[in-house]
């Protein structure tokens, strides 16, 4: 066979060859896909490392820092309607509660406003030294607590200085240590009454003050008067004409010397001589009366001399009528 022929048929022979070959291949990884893929390069896939599970510290809670007020303070104002309100800190529920409920005895549930917080840090005795402050600023118009710290500061007005005395001498009591207080408390003044000075009270100091140097004397052991004391007598009247409505008793005292019988008798006679010479020189007689103690009333020393002498003796005591 020649070349020429052979080249004739070959070409298209390896064509169709080829061709059969392509679509032998395609069908094959139709028909056994399983054959298809074997031909292809698996990669091994590592296995998955495991993991420990992180360690997971704990996180600490800080609980947050309680911040006390300074001052610590707490504030009871009484109102002129005998309202109360309350202002300021304590420590917890059971101090308020207290606090609110001794407010509300003194002044009225309904009267009390109450505006305190509670908040840690009150000094010891806090809510007893609150309680004892209102209680006894009860009697004051405008009373008014200031609590600060260790120091209780009381403010009001009081009807009378006792009444300002009472309050404080009973919160100052009540304190328990390390508390002190102060007071700021108005009291008005006491009233001074000018004692009213009759003229009644005028005779009788005009008559004691004559009577303080001098004596009415007499002749011895008589109810006659010297007319040495005359000019003395003549001052009684001019006194007794300032104080007409007044009544004037003439008193008369004798020394221990002698009969007692008659020494009262004495006396008694001796101031009779009295108001007859005042009435002789223009005192009205209805005014005038007259009593005699004889020894029984002495000023002096009967011992002596000078104390006989004091207790014989002219007094006068006048009385408004």
């Amino acid at each position: 066979m020649s070349n020429r022929k052979l080249h004739s048929w070959y070409w298209p022979v390896a064509i169709i060859l080829a061709l059969l070959l392509i679509a032998g291949t395609l069908l094959k990884g139709v028909f056994f896909p399983w054959k298809a893929l074997s031909c292809n390069t698996v990669e091994e896939v590592a296995p998955v490392a495991q993991v420990a599970p992180a360690v997971v510290e704990p996180v600490a809670v800080v609980e947050p820092e309680v911040v006390i007020p300074s001052p610590y303070e707490l504030t009871a104002t009484v109102d002129p309607d005998r309202s109360v309100i309350l202002d300021g800190y304590v420590p917890d529920q059971s101090a308020m509660d207290v606090i609110v409920a001794e407010a509300g005895s003194n002044y009225g549930p309904g009267n009390v406003t109450n505006n305190l917080q509670i908040i840690a840090g009150a000094p010891n005795n806090w809510a007893d030294t609150a309680i004892a402050s209102l209680r006894n600023i009860d009697p004051l118009s405008n009373g008014r607590v200031e609590m600060r710290d260790l120091s209780v500061n009381v403010f009001g007005d009081a009807s009378s200085e006792d009444m300002r005395d009472s309050v404080q001498s009973s919160i100052t009591g009540a304190l328990m240590s390390p508390y002190n207080g102060s007071y700021s408390i108005t009291a008005p003044a006491p009233v001074v009454v000018a004692p009213v000075v009759t003229a009644a009270d005028t005779c009788q100091t005009d008559f004691n003050n004559l009577l303080a140097n001098e004596n009415v004397n007499f002749e011895s052991a008589q109810a006659i008067i010297a007319q040495a004391s005359y000019p003395l007598l003549d001052q009684m009247v001019a006194i007794a004409a300032n104080c007409p409505n007044a009544s004037i008793s003439v008193e008369g005292h004798t020394d221990s010397q002698g009969d007692d019988t008659m020494n009262q008798n004495l006396s008694e006679q001796r101031a009779q001589a009295v108001l007859t010479y005042l009435s002789n020189n223009g005192v009205d007689v209805s005014r005038l009366s007259s009593a005699g103690y004889g020894e029984t009333m002495p000023i002096g020393d009967n011992a002596t001399a000078d104390g006989r002498a004091m207790n014989r003796r002219i007094e006068f005591t006048v009385s408004a009528n």
